[in-house]
């Protein structure tokens, strides 16, 4: 008996664990990144923000990504593009939408 309780806690924890990364947008993009295969992660995260549009996070990673490509120039828009979608939310009392599954530099 307590082998199956141990059984169905391990396979729970696993889940609750597994399903949000493979239900994630983002997730495809996060491995990407960690393969350093920034191309890739711009493309993906490209395509995140587009179907995605209210979700602020994208343009902070967007930033991260350009920056991690040594693209200076546009790291930077994507930063104030964030900034400034963070300001009018403010303004307007609404909180953005953000990410659980924030990226930490590789």
């Amino acid at each position: 008996m307590l082998v199956l309780v141990i059984f169905i806690l391990v396979i729970a924890v696993y889940l609750v664990i597994e399903i949000p990364r493979r239900t994630s947008p983002w997730s495809r993009v996060q491995q990407a990144v960690r393969e350093y295969d920034y191309e890739r992660a711009l493309n993906l995260a490209k395509n995140v923000v587009r179907e995605h549009p209210e979700d602020y996070y994208g343009r902070e990673y967007l930033g991260y990504i350009y920056l991690q490509m040594g693209n200076l120039n546009q790291a930077e828009q994507e930063y104030s593009l964030e900034d400034v979608r963070r300001r009018l939310a403010r303004q307007s009392g609404v909180e953005p939408r953000g990410h659980a599954d924030a990226v930490t530099a590789p």
